[in-house]
């Protein structure tokens, strides 16, 4: 066996700026085994650490961040079940993981790590004294006023205990002092278990992807020691410094990793019986090290100018992997072109299965788990994005737990400029030509902004400067860390121009270079190579919460060709803050295709341009980039723009969406039916997404019935709390809405409106709550359209309330409603007309294995009074139709609701289908069990319905159970066993039913 030590040449990099800019410098030294049959690393470590701060040090932090894998009590463990990720929580011993201390040694002297940090949660005080925040590099104190909210917010909704364990970080006293410009040897002995894939380090079989894996020393920087252990959401901090890493893997291995390889190493090292390969890796000016391995790999290689690209892609991959080499080349090209030539010899992509999102970045390589697929750019851009990180994140090392835009939004930035610079700015995110002509909306940069949209829109957004670890869900972190700054520096590339900007740019990356830079720095260098002064509230606040709008357009003085333009801005939840408003682009064109562009400040609520122009004008436009990513962009624009298609499109921000279709469709009672959907929407309308005034019109004619029909609906959100605080705001943050329906189909004449609300902490993820309530009129005029064992003519007006839960823990999912109908009967002949209708239900997904999930519903109801039959309890499911039902299922016939044609209600018990068996007493238990992964289910289910609760014995429950089949929306049930079959049919026979799986949708016909 032959080993190179390298000499590490760090002595002239040590006292660098020690007086201003210092920061600290490390040298690792590591030496591991991978041991395929355990799935651990044998290792040791020498470290050599470099004090440059001004300080001396009598202790040091050291992150341990594989034992984020060791147990449930890991901050990654808690979390991941906060954001109902419960992989881990179900994982068993053999599949967790954890790094061991054999032994340590501190300048040759014994020592001991006192294993968990033991702290409150980060948090800024009600008062806005901080208190134990030195261990994490907490905010700036001055940041405290974009801070505090999210911050204190985030410490009161907290249900930790006031101190935390987490074994991720590791404290040491020093058996000497580092004083500034000494340094001192670590040396460890650790042994690290390799868990299954959790998060961003683990193994499939023998694919082993190892970061974040050694014990690494934390930062020690002017705000203390950033110990933050490992988290489900948030990444790292490091030192920069130099690593030589040395690796002993089983034979045919093939390895991508950080820094460059020493190729003479071709010696074999015996282990047993199978024989050993050794790789030595090299890499400077690095924080961290990170590697893959795999005996399938195949590999492609190419030199790019002086860098050498390794594409590693595992067995089946070929096909799909067959641009990446391109794709590399192209993004080091693109950010060498804006932010400065790559440093480094090598440039590795490795084909992975990484747990933590569609890729990971790390010096000199990147882990893409995904693969090229035929209509769109998702693999070009998880490559791009993550080499692009070798810039921003690799070059200049913010911090990403406290400011993870300075990596994550201007690398977004960059991505969305790299696709509009190689492809054009519409429709860029498609592979195929005609889908980008057909959807020029689906741009990288448009995606972004849908993201942002629907947590500004919900209220729920949060500074940019928050912490990672403080965000609510993953989308709200990518919507405030990633997409929000991206528009942000859009802005700046618009304000400064494009010159200036690409100066600032390539000026902050290269005086930066290897150095740990933050929100300042970044601003520093705007400031310093722009002729325009930019401070930290105008870059940072955008629109500060507010919105800009063209208010008026008129002739000056009645001149041709002259024009006062009114421009406002309101809702500004800062607006007696004195917070800074970013300048906003107003841009004008005329006649003669002349543009007229000025960035209006903003300082007043409003401003009148006068503009003298060579014609006609055109358009009057605020903001026509959407760099400020408000929620109300319609009007922005002058004229108001109105957009009518021939089907649906993505929704678009700056104008009123309006399309149409025909709807063919066949009935026994109508027979053919000929009709047209028209629907019109700011946006679309149904949370999670906030749209305006939102509607559908749907008129029909039957041939047979000789009968015209419509339906219409309308909703909106209504902001009750316009003028409130930002902590009523905060209570009170997604909107509720108000609707209407109205229509005549099917001999039935209806109208309703009413108030709903669905709200919770979060936006994508449980604890929900929702309220509804609506007032109701139904006339349902004969029986032609209907099967009069189902209905009673009658009108009926009822009040409707009804309230939901929804709750997701690790053993599965409930969700409960409960619903209570006031209604009174337009009758003359009877002398009781009111009726009280009570109903509840409950539903149960139960998690007992990976192989067996069973869905429990339980349902009981109670109608006191005389409510018409179409109001009652139905054992074979629900009479009533919502949605794409309407349209589908017919009044009567074989194929209506209590026949061929199955709606989830009522009893449940489609083998009854047929039976019109209904009353107004009603308890029901249903199980679904899915057949391992295939879309197939068995079903039981048992229940009764009855007028009286008397008729409730054990003699008249009914029960069935089949199987059922999902074909996408669609929803084959096959009910071979019931318990009562009526006369002359048989318990055992072959029934069917079909149901849409979209019962319910909000699209009415």
């Amino acid at each position: 066996m032959k080993k190179v030590i390298l000499l590490i040449a760090v002595l002239p990099l040590i006292f660098a700026g020690v007086c201003q800019a210092w920061q600290q410098r490390v040298a690792y030294n590591i030496e591991a085994r991978l041991d395929t049959l355990e799935h651990k690393i044998y290792a040791t470590q020498h470290l050599r650490y470099f004090n440059n701060s001004p300080d001396t040090l009598s202790s040091v932090w050291f992150h341990l961040y594989p034992n984020a894998y060791r147990d449930n009590s890991s901050f990654f463990a808690r979390e991941a079940e906060q954001q109902q990720d419960y992989r881990f929580r179900h994982s068993g011993p053999e599949d967790k993981g954890w790094i061991e201390i054999n032994s340590l040694l501190v300048s040759g002297n014994p020592a001991e790590l006192k294993y968990g940090t033991e702290y409150d949660p980060p948090r800024l005080p009600r008062f806005g004294r901080f208190s134990e925040m030195t261990i994490f590099g907490g905010p700036n104190p001055d940041d405290i006023d974009i801070a505090k909210r999210d911050s204190f917010m985030v410490y009161r909704k907290s249900k930790q205990p006031k101190h935390v364990l987490d074994s991720t970080s590791a404290s040491l006293d020093l058996p000497i002092l580092v004083a500034p410009g000494d340094s001192i040897d670590f040396y460890f002995d650790f042994t690290v278990k390799v868990p299954k894939f959790f998060s961003r380090m683990g193994h499939n079989g023998n694919h082993y992807e190892i970061s974040q894996w050694y014990p690494k020393i934390a930062v020690y920087d002017a705000k203390g020691w950033h110990a933050d252990g490992y988290h489900y959401i948030g990444e790292f901090y490091g030192d920069y410094g130099s690593f030589q890493v040395g690796l002993t893997v089983p034979k045919d291995f093939k390895i991508g990793s950080t820094g460059e390889e020493i190729i003479d190493l071709g010696d074999t090292v015996s282990q047993g019986n199978d024989p050993t390969w050794y790789y030595l890796f090299a890499a400077d000016n690095v924080h961290d090290f990170a590697w893959c391995a795999n005996p399938e790999y195949s590999e492609i290689s190419e030199l790019h100018g002086d860098i050498a690209i390794k594409i590693l892609y595992r067995p089946g991959q070929k096909e799909r992997w067959k641009n990446v080499m391109q794709y590399a080349k192209d993004a080091l090209d693109y950010y060498g072109k804006w932010y400065g030539q790559y440093p480094y010899s090598t440039l590795t992509v490795c084909d992975g299965d990484m747990a933590a999102g569609g890729g990971m970045e790390y010096p000199n390589m990147v882990i893409v788990s995904t693969g090229e697929d035929k209509y769109t750019r998702t693999l070009e851009m998880v490559v791009m994005h993550e080499i692009g990180h070798q810039w921003f994140y690799g070059i200049l090392g913010n911090n990403e737990m406290d400011e993870a835009w300075l990596d994550e939004g201007i690398n977004s930035f960059s991505e969305q400029r790299y696709f509009e610079e190689k492809y054009g700015p519409d429709g860029n995110y498609l592979a195929k030509e005609s889908l980008r002509k057909l959807l020029p909306e689906a741009s990288n940069r448009n995606v972004g902004r849908y993201i942002n949209y629907l947590y500004a829109a919900n209220r729920m957004e949060k500074h940019v400067l928050t912490r990672a670890c403080a965000y609510d869900e993953t989308g709200q972190y990518a919507a405030s860390v990633y997409m929000k700054p991206a528009a942000r520096m859009w802005w700046l590339k618009d304000y400064l121009g494009d010159s200036d900007f690409d100066r600032v740019m390539q000026g902050y990356c290269r005086d930066n270079r290897f150095k740990h830079v933050t929100t300042a720095t970044f601003l520093d260098a705007v400031n310093n190579y722009a002729d325009k002064n930019i401070t930290r509230l105008k870059f940072l606040n955008g629109a500060a919460g507010g919105g800009y709008e063209v208010a008026s357009v008129q002739n000056w003085k009645g001149n041709k060709d002259e024009y006062s333009i009114k421009l406002a801005r309101s809702g500004y939840r800062y607006a007696d803050s004195g917070i800074e408003v970013a300048p906003v682009l107003f841009e004008a064109k005329d006649s003669s295709g002349k543009e007229y562009k000025i960035f209006w400040s903003g300082a007043a609520k409003d401003t009148t341009i006068v503009l003298q122009t060579q014609g006609k004008l055109v358009s009057a436009n605020i903001d026509p980039d959407n760099n400020l990513l408000e929620t109300n962009r319609w009007n922005n624009c002058w004229p108001r723009r109105y957009r009518v298609t021939l089907g649906p499109r993505l929704p678009s921000f700056e104008s009123y969406n309006m399309f149409w279709l025909p709807v063919p469709w066949y009935d026994n009672v109508n027979g053919f039916r000929l009709g047209a959907m028209l629907h019109g929407a700011y946006l679309a309308d149904g949370d999670p997404m906030v749209g305006r005034h939102q509607w559908t019109f749907s008129p029909f004619y039957g041939f047979r019935s000789r009968e015209l029909s419509f339906s219409f609906d309308y909703q909106t959100p209504v902001d009750l709390r316009s003028g409130a605080s930002w902590v009523e705001r905060y209570m009170f943050r997604r909107l509720p809405r108000a609707y209407l329906t109205a229509g005549s189909a099917f001999g039935i004449n209806y109208a309703g409106v009413g108030l709903k609300r669905t709200w919770g902490p979060r936006l994508m993820l449980d604890p929900t709550e929702s309220f509804d309530l609506k007032l109701d009129y139904t006339r349902y005029k004969d029986y032609r359209f209907w099967d009069p064992r189902d209905v009673d003519t009658a009108a009926v007006v009822s009040l409707i309330a009804q309230r939901g839960y929804g709750l997701t823990r690790h053993w599965g999912r409930s969700s409960f409603l409960s619903r209570i109908t006031v209604g009174y009967i337009q009758r003359p002949e009877s002398d009781i007309n009111n009726y009280l209708k009570f109903e509840l239900e409950e539903k149960l997904n139960v998690r007992i294995n990976k192989h067996i999930n069973p869905r429990f519903r339980l349902a009981a109801g109670y109608i006191q009074g005389p409510a018409p039959a179409q109001e009652q309890f139905f054992l074979a499911g629900s009479f009533k139709t919502t949605g794409l039902d309407n349209m589908l299922a017919s009044g009567k016939d074989w194929f209506s609701t209590q026949e061929h044609y199955h709606v989830d209600g009522g009893a449940n018990l489609p083998g009854y289908y047929g039976t019109h068996i209904r009353g107004k007493n009603l308890w029901a238990v249903n199980m679904t069990l899915p057949i391992m992964k295939s879309p197939a289910s068995f079903f039981a289910g048992a229940g009764q319905i009855a007028n009286d609760w008397l008729e409730f014995t054990a003699g008249s429950i009914r029960a069935d159970a089949g199987l059922s089949l999902a074909l996408g929306p669609i929803r084959l049930m096959f009910p071979l066993w019931i318990n009562q079959p009526e006369p002359g049919k048989k318990q055992f026979d072959w029934r069917w039913t079909i149901g849409f799986g979209g019962s319910g949708m909000s699209i009415k016909f």
